[in-house]
């Protein structure tokens, strides 16, 4: 059975004027802003600076003295609290430090005794979330895989501690582009916030790489058999369709965000009731009609019918049949998610398949140890390397996989990647209750 979607609780233009009056006098809280300008219902609207916010170092303290900050911090006299990822010339990508930032400020906000109920994760400038891990990093660390074991320990880390966290609501905003990593730190949270800049994608077998972070877990968990399709393809979804995938909560217009954080900043916001009702003020008009006419959506029973096979060889063959079915939309849709998923790594694909199986069967702490010994993995093999040079450093979109069958990928070679490494100790995590 395939599901279409619903349309979430919204409201008008004329609440959301309502709502920002109200909430203006309650409180004298100092709004920062870097300008003011007119959207075209004449509602004035305040877009955050960078600058204001307070550098954060590798110990999740505050400090001042760091010129170039990877994490910034912003806050307000309420319980609510924004941490920026600064890296806007890389996309907001995740470095070893930054994990760590944003790991020891978190767990500093959980030991605050309930003065921190409300975290708003976002990434600087208007092109990024976050476009995911530093993978030209790892490949320049090729050889030093303690290096690039100390990048897998504290990104998990970070994804593990940000997707349990204990009396405080994360409220992501994915305005632009969220991927890869960017996924980990946010998408195992309670609110996710897609906007009409949203672009949302797991690209990692076209790379040499798994969907790690500990996505694969929620990848499992989507309806229609979507999360396979998009980590064998990894197809980008925009807007609204991150939204009637299940993988965002809420979908806000961004010119709407500013007076969202304002909003958030000056209410009560110690449930997560409390912020979604917030939100739901501040969303777009119901989608329900919408999403019934998206191209993608009307492809999901396509999707399910051939994303459900259990071998990769098997999906490949449902959708070429797909295609010879008709000329119409669903057989360009198989012919595109065709091509996509030929282009990838064998190795990454059988292996993504069988970490997606197992994954439905797990916690999110199995699933990111589970992750990390694959990316060990990974990085002691050739495609991955292969997959960076090809993408980022010749830009030849030309990688030569090995192999580069699909059938000389044996099942003894993908349970490879899910044994414990010799030389690397496991992943070790704290057991939370949450």
């Amino acid at each position: 059975m395939f599901v279409f979607p619903t349309a979430n609780a919204s409201s008008s233009n004329s609440r959301l004027f309502v709502r920002i009056i109200q909430s203006t006098p309650r409180s004298n809280k100092p709004f920062r802003a870097s300008s003011t300008t007119s959207t075209s219902s004449g509602n004035t609207r305040m877009e955050y600076s960078n600058g204001g916010g307070v550098p954060i170092n590798e110990q999740g303290l505050p400090d001042p003295s760091i010129d170039q900050p990877e994490l910034l911090e912003f806050g307000s006299t309420g319980g609510v609290k924004t941490l920026l990822l600064s890296r806007p010339k890389a996309l907001n990508a995740l470095s070893t430090s930054l994990c760590t930032r944003l790991r020891e400020r978190v767990k500093r906000y959980e030991q605050s005794a309930g003065l921190v109920n409300t975290l708003i994760l976002r990434g600087a400038g208007v092109k990024a979330f976050c476009a995911g891990g530093d993978v030209r990093g790892l490949y320049d660390a090729r050889g030093d895989i303690q290096s690039q074991a100390k990048f897998f320990r504290e990104e998990y880390s970070a994804d593990y501690v940000l997707g349990t966290l204990r009396g405080i609501t994360l409220v992501s905003i994915w305005d632009g582009i969220c991927m890869g990593g960017g996924a980990g730190i946010s998408i195992h949270g309670p609110i996710r916030i897609a906007t009409e800049r949203t672009i949302f994608a797991m690209p990692e077998c076209a790379i040499g790489l798994h969907p790690d972070v500990g996505v694969s877990y929620f990848l499992a968990k989507l309806p229609n058999h979507i999360g396979m399709y998009l980590a064998l393809t990894g197809a980008r979804l925009t807007g609204r369709d991150v939204y009637h995938a299940g993988i965002a909560t809420h979908y806000v217009p961004s010119h709407r965000l500013s007076d969202m954080i304002r909003c958030l900043e000056e209410s009560n916001t110690d449930s997560l009731h409390a912020v979604n009702s917030i939100i739901a003020d501040f969303e777009g008009q119901p989608m329900e009609e919408e999403g019934k006419n998206s191209e993608f959506v009307q492809q999901w029973p396509m999707i399910h019918r051939c994303f459900a096979w259990k071998r990769v060889e098997e999906v490949i063959q449902a959708l070429k049949k797909e295609t010879e079915a008709t000329a119409d939309s669903t057989s360009k849709f198989a012919q595109q998610a065709l091509e996509q998923i030929l282009k990838g790594s064998p190795t990454s694909l059988k292996v993504t398949l069988e970490s997606i199986e197992q994954a439905s069967q797990m916690t999110l702490k199995q699933t990111l140890q589970k992750d990390f010994r694959m990316s060990m993995h990974f990085m002691k093999g050739h495609d991955f390397y292969e997959g960076i040079r090809a993408t980022l450093v010749d830009k030849d979109r030309n990688p030569k996989w090995q192999p580069d069958k699909l059938e000389q990928v044996t099942r003894a070679t993908v349970e490879e990647y899910f044994k414990p490494l010799k030389d690397i100790p496991d992943l070790q995590l704290d057991d939370r209750k949450y």
